[in-house]
């Protein structure tokens, strides 16, 4: 049996520390940081949980590093993040974040049926070939109500909604509106 990441590189980013996420609300599972093309999320190791929660501020300058993987089976990259250094708090100095675009993908029964987890995959896949996977928030979603054209996808980007638009499309549509 292989292992499905694979150990890409180190990494080292600098950025603006945004906040804690995480799954109850209160747990700091997550670090989320601006960095020049956008915001990344990086799971934090439970050890480094407590003492970054008590010690950073929102606005603060900050580097993360450790090794990134990449998942061979879904194309997507995993941040494990090994230490964290502040640098200084800059509350008037804000990164410019680019608006991130959205895609819903409903994985209700008909859709999941229809091609619904193909359609996520592939997107998910042609994304990352093309290095939009970062810029992008794949999420998955209920019935979208437009059940007699599943699978169904949602591309939203500002304050516009494309439909039935396949993954070819929509990094196109990506690299039009990013860059």
């Amino acid at each position: 049996m292989s292992d499905k990441y694979l150990t890409l590189s180190e990494f080292n980013l600098e950025g603006q520390f945004l906040g804690f996420v995480g799954d109850p609300p209160g747990e700091f599972k997550y670090l989320r940081l601006a960095i020049a093309s956008g915001e990344v999320r990086l799971k934090l190791p439970k050890q480094l949980r407590c003492s970054l929660s008590l010690n950073l501020q929102p606005g603060e300058l900050i580097r993360v590093f450790g090794l990134s993987k990449l998942n061979s089976h879904t194309g997507k990259i995993k941040f494990k993040v090994y230490g964290v250094k502040p640098l200084g708090i800059c509350p008037m100095q804000k990164i410019p974040l680019q608006p991130k675009a959205r895609i819903l993908v409903c994985q209700k029964s008909g859709c999941r049926k229809r091609g619904g987890q193909g359609l996520l995959s592939e997107l998910q896949k042609t994304l990352c070939d093309r290095g939009l996977q970062d810029r992008v928030v794949i999420e998955t979603t209920g019935c979208l109500k437009c059940c007699d054209s599943a699978p169904n996808c949602i591309l939203q980007l500002g304050q516009k909604e494309f439909k039935k638009v396949h993954p070819e499309a929509i990094a196109s549509l990506l690299e039009s509106h990013i860059f």
